[in-house]
């Protein structure tokens, strides 16, 4: 069976290791030495991202109504 979660490689020795959750072992009914096979997919970066999303309407033009929304007057 196939089960999707997150999870972040943290440092173990000289290695790293991936904790999986206690719902994802119960589900799969994993035991110790059990063999399993990870897929690695590694979030991009934000500078990769930026620019790559599509909206509806122009990015200037949102850009402009959330300055006008959040636009307040501290009394000058």
């Amino acid at each position: 069976m196939e089960q999707t979660f997150k999870s972040v490689a943290r440092k173990w020795g000289n290695s790293l290791g991936v904790v999986i959750p206690l719902n994802v072992i119960q589900k799969e009914n994993l035991k110790e030495n059990t063999e399993v096979t990870l897929k690695i997919v590694k979030k991009p970066p934000f500078e990769e991202l930026f620019g790559s999303m599509k909206f509806k309407r122009p990015v200037k033009e949102i850009v402009r109504e959330l300055k006008k929304e959040c636009d307040i007057n501290y009394g000058r």
